[in-house]
């Protein structure tokens, strides 16, 4: 194989005893550069530096190799992987030099040559692709000779080795090894329709290698998906999750003609080379079709002239210098225009791009051999190769070129012009032309019709009649804007389509000529045509009379980059056909994944956060469970032909939940989602779910002890739902807990109670498994009380996470005396809820397990409480709580300090963000602007709204009513949460006072962010505000004193808060709190 893949095998420049490759600087060599590290005072390089160096110089933690290193596998694959590694001592070089020409683009047009004796090849200086092919190769080769390979395996390897072409590896790996190897389907949110960028297939044909290499570097990868797929091998490079990751990095070893140079390059090795003397190398390599000895000869001279010092004097009129770029400001109706409106605009368009760069990379591969030619002296010998390049050579534009194997046309080993393949034509057609028409082209930017070329590429492409105007405007939007952006490969047909449709279906032509008319650039038009017609909040903006206006003041979010569910969205992949359901890409994931997992007639468990959209999942399965896809098939076609109003199911089913509150939601929800209000009036909310769940019935868990509960359990059921909003929330808070716990000193362990070893899997603690079965009791009590008996011994110190502690605790007295138990205690409401007449009147076996609760932990000394602060501790004291029983742990902390920003103009920015509920009462800030007149105020309104009552309602039709005011409806990511805070000047509140004290996430999210907040003047607030000094109170339901602080912060810059915010993210450093932490349950453990 050694001799198979040596570099004289490849395009390469080279002497008698040196090979000479070549490097696009990068930014850390131009910053050594302008630093003189790495230059003497006349000039000269002294080396070039590994990034390793560079890591060490800025970084505290040390890097993963250091100067006594050796290559590695693993640390090649680190430094030429996508996102590659900086701590590492490898070098790259290319021995093509039209490929580190296409790097100019990516780093630098500063180019140097290196020269490499021939000996030093495989011992300081590797061929990467080789290099990393022979290690694979090695590892699989010892794999094999450890023995233990099941003989169908062996059987199979000799099959590989006697084959004579790639195809027959397929055909092998097709039939024995189907697993997926790559992207998991099933965990990453795959999205419909959407064809992604997948890694790189086993058997594969890399374009740098000839048949014998290709089929070599085949049967080696082969082997290696055949052992890892049997499970006999792990992935070869530490932290990658498929071995198809280095695979695709050893292609683009080959592509690249990566040459690794490990350790510093002396500088006697290391010369300065212009762009223009490297593209006569890569003008060279071009002509890898002519005499072999001749061109290699013709390389050899050209290093000479370098090594001597020859130099090229460029005029600065000459082409070469040219900067220019094709015309691409054409509008698509310019282009609609030009083309008769018969040519798509993106076909149109890469017509005139490739037009130019084509005439460009001609005309100047030209100038440059007659150039070479005075170079060389004229000599004969070497005039056909020198006519070769005038006649067929293109300069390198990395705008159209492409490393990509076996795509458009090949200029050079492993260079490709990126030319679709009905423009591949234009080639030959640019190539008869004389320099002045190439000339005359360049000038023109492309939209030139210089020997009727672009009127013939046209005539190619153009439909018998004229698109119409909305056809031909979708299908530019959709074809302009660059998907690469959001990692998809391509739109198929279909998609591409309904895109178009939906598109037309928007009015995208009346939003283009608006957005044209309000100056949006025509590269920015793609993307902002797309998210005015896909999200709501948007639409209402070009209806208004001042849409020009409006279009500028929000021109950063109408011209932000789309996402893929974004996209999906809109052409409505999510949507549950005939209802207002509207899936989330991880919801749809869940439903998915249960779908599988009721195949095999198992019970399924949806894990969602907070808000996550449990319900709707639960919906979506209870309207499709029992159907064949032939029947969900007629019901959507049904629905779409409006022959039935809504989807049904008549099996019979069970609704669980742990409170009447939620069943009321699920109710509502059902009632708004799915039947909608035509038909409702005069009946019950059950008499209405009946129409769509025939044989549905809810129940809480606590109302399955009653006796109609336990007539409820007697009945059969296709179908059982068991809400229970705790899990998630248990799950966070056992590994939180767990970790600050570990942190302090103490030694932990989760107890398998309730299916924490699933829950908790990811968290990295111990897991305890418990001899008894919790199906071996009739009781959760008879059940807590024999896991309490077997843990006993084992500990005397117990904590109790958030899902027990919701419960009935009557469990607890089963605990020994000398032992303790930590409970959870958000808030002090859990412990007092019996009081409010409403709740136990309406809810009464809630209230009875607050009493009980509140009763057995006043009872039981041995019972301790964590709260979130000193304000809710201070709470449970006044409720006659033994204060040394109550352990403050915070919820919120953060690991750095975030600095105060001051305001970037004279409008204040609010944010309100969250979860939206009707105590929020949004309506009295909108009330306080309005009174004021926002003019100088933005508000904000981030989050999903309750529909109860119609609050959501309320809030887009208030929002929509004031030009200050922003309204973003969808749930959002963390990235896109924490931005929105960060950006703002304030974060307000307006929420109505609870009956206990509760600790704010918003407010502390926000002030570790490092941004101040308006609230109301009772706890939590009052008492952060007062003794940091982050913020502005006001008086709840005083119009007049939320002015005044609407007022108060318009005069107040953000930064002004600086030192209180500083001084409250100090006291939530995480060091500190494990330090606070720590003093306290150390104090009472045992």
């Amino acid at each position: 194989m050694e001799e198979m893949f040596d570099i004289e095998k490849f395009n390469v420049i080279s002497d008698e005893e040196n090979y000479y490759f070549f490097r696009s600087l990068e930014p850390g060599d131009i910053k050594d550069l302008e630093e003189g590290n790495i230059k003497d005072e006349n000039g000269n390089y002294i080396r070039i530096r590994t990034d390793r160096e560079r890591w060490e110089e800025t970084h505290s933690i040390k890097p993963r190799w250091n100067a006594e290193s050796t290559v590695t596998l693993e640390e090649m694959y680190n430094h030429i992987k996508m996102h590659y590694s900086l701590e590492t001592n490898c070098i790259s070089l290319s021995s093509n030099a039209n490929v580190a020409r296409t790097y100019g683009e990516t780093f630098s047009d500063k180019y140097v040559m290196i020269k490499v004796p021939k000996k030093e090849m495989g011992q300081r200086v590797y061929n990467a692709g080789q290099y990393m092919l022979a290690e694979i190769d090695k590892k699989v080769q010892e794999r094999i000779a450890q023995g233990d390979i099941p003989e169908e395996v062996l059987e199979d390897f000799e099959r590989i080795d006697a084959v004579a072409e790639s195809k027959e590896l397929k055909e092998i790996l097709k039939v024995k090894y189907t697993a997926p190897e790559g992207i998991d389907t099933s965990k990453s949110g795959m999205k419909k329709g959407i064809v992604y960028k997948a890694p790189l297939t086993r058997v594969s044909s890399f374009q740098a290698l000839d048949d014998e290499q290709t089929l070599e570097k085949n049967k080696i990868v082969a082997k290696l998906t055949i052992l890892v797929q049997k499970g006999l091998m792990e992935t070869l490079v530490p932290r990658i999750k498929t071995n198809s990751q280095l695979i695709s990095t050893m292609g683009s070893a080959f592509a690249s003609g990566e040459q690794i140079y490990y350790g510093d390059i002396e500088g006697d090795r290391i010369t300065d080379i212009s762009k223009e003397l490297l593209d006569m190398f890569a003008l060279i390599q071009q002509a890898e079709s002519q005499d072999k000895e001749v061109v290699n000869e013709l390389k050899t001279e050209l290093v000479k002239y370098i090594i001597n010092g020859g130099k090229l004097e460029i005029q600065e009129e000459s082409i070469l210098r040219d900067n220019g770029t094709p015309k691409d400001d054409i509008s698509i109706e310019e282009m609609y225009q030009i083309t008769e409106g018969k040519v798509e605009y993106g076909q149109a368009s890469s017509i005139v791009k490739n037009m130019y760069y084509l005439s460009k990379g001609q005309a100047n591969a030209r100038i440059l051999a007659g150039m070479l030619r005075e170079i060389i002296g004229n000599n004969p010998k070497y005039e056909e190769i020198i006519k070769y390049i005038e006649n067929n050579g293109f300069e390198i534009e990395p705008k159209i070129t492409t490393r990509k194997s076996n795509t458009g046309y090949r200029i050079s080993e492993s260079v490709n012009l990126n030319l679709k393949s009905n423009e591949i034509g234009l080639v030959d057609s640019i190539k008869t032309l004389t320099d002045e028409e190439q000339m005359q082209i360049i000038q023109d930017r492309g939209l030139s019709n210089v020997r009727d070329i672009m009127n013939t590429s046209f005539a190619q492409m153009q439909t018998v009649q004229q698109i119409s105007k909305e056809d031909y405007f979708a299908s530019a939007i959709v074809d302009t804007y660059d998907w690469d952006k959001i990692n998809v490969e391509e739109l198929s047909i279909t998609e591409r389509n309904e895109l178009i449709q939906k598109l037309k279906q928007s009015n995208c032509v009346s939003i283009y000529e608006k957005l044209k008319e309000a100056g949006i650039e025509n590269k920015d038009i793609p993307t902002a045509v797309i998210n005015i017609a896909s999200k709501g909040n948007l639409k209402g903006i070009l209806e208004s009379e001042n849409y020009i206006e409006q279009i500028q003041n929000n021109i950063e979010e109408i011209t932000q980059g789309l996402s893929i569910e974004q996209v999906e969205r809109y052409l409505g992949y999510y949507d549950l056909k005939g209802t207002g359901i509207s899936l989330r890409d991880y919801q749809q994931v869940a439903i998915d994944n249960t779908n599988e997992v009721f195949k095999d007639k198992r019970f399924a468990s949806v894990i969602l956060p907070t808000g996550g959209g449990k319900t709707y999942v639960a919906l979506t399965e209870m309207l499709q469970y029992g159907k064949t896809q032939e029947e969900i098939e007629i019901e959507n076609n049904q629905l779409e032909l409006e022959k039935i109003p809504y989807p049904i199911n008549d099996k019979k089913m069970l609704y669980l939940a742990p409170s009447n509150e939620i069943l009321e939601q699920t109710k509502d929800r059902i009632i708004e989602n799915i039947h909608g209000k035509i038909g409702t009036s005069g009946k019950s909310k059950d008499k209405i779910i009946a129409d769509v769940f025939k044989n549905l019935q809810f129940a809480t868990y606590q109302s399955l002890i009653t006796k109609a509960g336990k007539e409820t359990l007697e009945k059969q059921y296709d179908f059982i739902i068991f809400e229970h909003t705790g899990l998630r929330n248990h799950m966070v808070d056992l590994c939180n807990i767990g970790q600050l716990l570990i942190d302090s000193g103490l030694k932990v362990a989760i107890a398998n109670v309730t299916n924490e070893r699933e829950l908790c899997s990811d968290c990295g603690f111990k897991i305890l498994d418990l001899s008894i079965k919790r199906e071996s009791y009739k009781t959760s009590r008879s059940y807590m009380k024999a896991v309490i008996k077997e843990l006993s011994p084992k500990t005397k110190n117990f904590y109790v996470g958030s899902i027990l502690s919701a419960t009935s605790l009557t469990w607890l007295k089963y605990v020994p005396p000398h032992h303790k138990v930590f409970l959870w205690a958000l808030r002090s409401f859990f412990f007092t809820q019996y009081r409010r007449f409403r709740l136990s009147r309406t809810y009464p076996l809630d209230a009875i397990h607050s009493i009980y609760n509140s009763w057995i932990i006043h009872k039981q000394k041995n019972i301790y409480l964590f709260v979130s602060d000193t304000i809710i501790r201070d709470e449970f004291v006044n409720l006659g709580y033994e204060r040394e029983r109550l352990v403050v742990r915070p919820e919120r902390t953060t690991k750095g300090i975030r600095p105060v920003k001051q305001r970037n103009n004279a409008t204040v920015t609010l944010l309100s963000i969250g979860t939206l509920r009707p105590e929020k009462r949004l309506d009295l800030c909108i009330d306080a602007l309005e009174a004021i007149g926002g003019s100088d105020f933005h508000l904000i309104i981030a989050g999903k709204a309750y529909t109860i009552n119609g609050y959501d309602k309320m809030l887009e039709a208030r929002s929509a009513r004031n030009p200050f005011v922003t309204r973003i409806p969808n749930r959002l990511s963390a990235e896109e949460y924490d931005k929105l805070i960060i950006d703002c000047d304030y974060l307000i509140l307006c929420d109505e006072k609870q009956p206990s004290s509760v600790t704010n996430g918003t407010m502390a999210e926000a002030l570790l962010l490092g941004r101040p907040i308006i609230a109301p003047n009772y706890n939590p607030y009052k008492s952060i505000i007062e003794k940091y000094g982050v913020g502005i109170l006001y008086e709840m339901h005083d119009r007049e004193s939320l002015r005044n602080a609407l007022l108060q912060a318009k005069d107040t810059d953000s930064s002004e808060f600086s030192e209180g915010i500083l001084n409250y993210q100090q006291d939530f450093m995480y060091d500190n709190v494990v330090g606070n932490f720590k003093k306290e349950i150390n104090s009472k453990i045992m």
